[in-house]
């Protein structure tokens, strides 16, 4: 018997692992190159690896002889069909992160191609299933950049999974769209200056941005950040339509109870004045405060914490901005919104106290 002379080693002679292989040339070339520091985008590589093992035909062999008489694909359709929550379950991450991922391999690397069909099954129409096809000359461009000649055996370092069956990988951390958390420091200066300097974008921080995704699926990738930090990321602020969404979803709802068109007009300029002040650049004055956008962003969290959305607030905010446009002219209808917005984000906070106090207290203040 042969033997390497190491026991692990001689172990695994005879084991033949099949499934994904991620060939070592990928973790410089599937890169965020959006970064300071540019890092493998490792969500992505490891959906790609899944993708090109579906696409290797398997082998059909003759039972006595065992010689290879065909090959055979190994999904049903046309193309390999997904969806962004099997690819979330399989390897761990949200089904935002999974799509993120689809659209970087999509976007930016030209090495797959999303088509959404709608079906017939068994009598029930499902519409916009998400189908992948692969782009195998790209694929070759990328994995041999100075050879594109395939060689008997692609090298790499991962292999896991049965290869008849569906598998699963560890739990990838840090894909996709960033999820962030800091810590902020706020300085007040005599001309009401405030600044949160602690929160100012990092170089190393992950961040993909909207381009190329449908409403729907920046919707969702919006509402899984949000939803799983309770808070509007900072890092928002690098793509002013992420934001604007992301405002649209905390103030679902109040659009629909406004009684004239008026005010539905005027949530529109809410909106879009609210956007503007979250992805401002440097200080901003309002209504004789100079605020940082990290400050206004504070200021909605604050309220999200309390109220669980932005609906009372806009609906507050817009009623303010009306009964103060049919007493007097506003000139300036933007710059006089986003006055009225940053009054009622500072002085949300006693006025919900002090509702609370009437409701719950009969006019005693919660803290007595």
């Amino acid at each position: 018997m042969f033997s390497t002379g190491i026991t692990a080693c001689d172990q695994l002679i005879g084991i033949s692992l099949q499934g994904n292989i991620i060939p070592q040339i990928w973790y410089k070339v599937f890169v965020k190159k959006d970064l300071k520091y540019p890092k493998p985008h490792l969500l992505a590589i490891n959906i790609l690896a899944d993708i090109v093992f579906w696409y290797r035909p398997r082998e059909e062999r003759d039972e006595i002889t065992g010689a290879i008489i065909g090959y055979s694909k190994r999904f049903s359709g046309d193309l390999l069909q997904r969806s962004y929550e099997q690819l979330a379950n399989m390897f761990g991450c949200s089904k935002g992160q999974a799509t993120d991922a689809i659209v970087f391999l999509q976007k930016e690397m030209g090495v797959v191609e999303r088509k959404f069909e709608n079906r017939n099954i068994n009598g029930v129409v499902c519409n916009n299933i998400l189908y992948i096809s692969l782009n195998v000359e790209r694929l070759k461009e990328l994995t041999y950049p100075h050879d594109f000649e395939t060689p008997p055996e692609v090298s790499g370092n991962f292999g896991t999974g049965v290869a008849e069956s569906p598998h699963s990988s560890p739990k990838i951390y840090g894909e996709g769209v960033a999820k962030f958390k800091g810590t902020n420091t706020e300085i007040t200066t005599k001309n009401t200056t405030e600044i949160t300097p602690s929160i100012h974008l990092a170089p190393t921080q992950e961040f993909s941005r909207s381009d190329g995704l449908s409403e729907d699926e920046l919707r969702d990738i919006v509402e899984d950040d949000f939803f799983e930090e309770k808070a509007i990321p900072y890092v928002y602020k690098l793509d002013e339509r992420k934001m604007k969404t992301a405002i649209k979803v905390l103030v679902e709802l109040t659009h629909a109870n406004f009684d004239s068109d008026l005010k539905k007009s005027v949530l529109d300029m809410f909106i879009d004045c609210l956007t503007e002040m979250v992805c401002a650049d440097g200080i901003q004055t309002y209504k004789g405060a100079s605020v940082s956008y990290a400050k206004v962003i504070d200021k909605i969290n604050e309220i999200v914490k309390r109220a669980n959305s932005l609906y009372e607030f806009a609906g507050e905010t817009i009623d303010d901005y009306v009964s103060a446009a049919k007493e007097y002219e506003i000139k300036d209808k933007r710059k006089y919104m986003k006055s009225v917005i940053w009054n009622s984000l500072s002085t949300y906070k006693v006025k919900f106290d002090s509702f609370f106090a009437r409701t719950y207290y009969g006019g005693q203040s919660a803290e007595n």
